[in-house]
């Protein structure tokens, strides 16, 4: 279980649809976001993942540590999120 006072680092998933991007976390099931333009589906994840994170604290869920996956990258091989 991740502690409330950081804030966990998961990898995210972008890929690109017929009318745009969609991105998911692979730790966190079913959080997901869907846009037109890349930067609009990178914020929306990152909306996505707290309201998801919310909603498992309220629930009184575990929240899952981040997982070891290897760094996603987009389909351009550039860092998605959580790059610095």
């Amino acid at each position: 279980m991740t502690s409330l006072k950081t804030k966990p680092r998961y990898s995210v998933v972008i890929e690109p649809t017929e009318t745009g991007f969609c991105a998911y976390v692979p730790d966190l099931p079913g959080c997901m976001a869907t846009g037109r333009y890349l930067r609009i589906v990178a914020d929306r994840i990152q909306g996505a993942i707290d309201l998801h994170l919310a909603g498992m604290r309220e629930d009184g869920e575990a929240i899952p540590a981040p997982g070891s996956h290897e760094a996603e990258k987009d389909f351009h091989g550039h860092g998605v999120l959580g790059d610095d």
